[in-house]
């Protein structure tokens, strides 16, 4: 869902007329850096991860998929790999760990024991991946960048009634697309920000 409104919006606001610059945090096996870099031929698409297994697997998704050489992996926590750095983004995305601790715990066996903890327990009230991404985004944004990220419903007010960064009107500013979007299980929802 999260690559689909990617690509709406990419096209809406005409990233792609331009070599647009995408980062994908958290990238696990690298879906969605993989499939932005199908769509868009000419961007620029970097894609990061803590986990170096991760990275493997998404490296090998990327070859298989004819993409690997228009993709950067990096290793490390969200924007640690960009410290120092003046590396900015038209748009970054992101479906980071957004379970609470506790919700985590009460999980069917068959979800919790598929991933790896660290990639869905976003700690207490599954909001401490969100709430860093978006007060670390605003330096590594273009002007007019965008903030795509999968959260819970229950957990959407907080991060647009409180970030620095501009909440958009539920038509999400001037993109024509509507947020939340649900996922197909209606449980999930991709919220923008500009």
């Amino acid at each position: 869902m999260l690559v689909e409104q990617a690509v709406l919006l990419a096209r809406k606001i005409r990233i792609y007329k331009k070599r647009g610059r995408f980062s994908g945090l958290g990238t696990g096996c690298g879906a969605l850096a993989v499939a932005l870099a199908r769509e868009f031929h000419e961007a620029l698409i970097c894609a990061t991860d803590l986990s170096e297994e991760a990275l493997r697997v998404a490296r090998g998704n990327a070859e298989r998929l004819g993409v690997k050489d228009r993709i950067e992996f990096k290793r490390g926590d969200l924007f640690l790999p960009f410290a120092g750095k003046a590396t900015r983004f038209d748009m970054i995305l992101s479906n980071p760990p957004y379970i609470s601790t506790e919700a985590f715990e009460a999980l069917p066996p068959e979800v919790r024991d598929h991933e790896p903890k660290s990639a869905l327990d976003g700690r207490e009230q599954g909001m401490y991946y969100i709430d860093r991404i978006l007060k670390e985004a605003a330096g590594h944004l273009l002007p007019g960048g965008w903030i795509l990220m999968e959260m819970d419903p229950e957990q959407t007010p907080r991060p647009l009634g409180s970030s620095k960064i501009q909440a958009d009107s539920p038509s999400i500013g001037d993109s024509g697309l509507q947020s939340p979007v649900p996922n197909g299980d209606g449980q999930k929802k991709v919220r923008s920000k500009r």
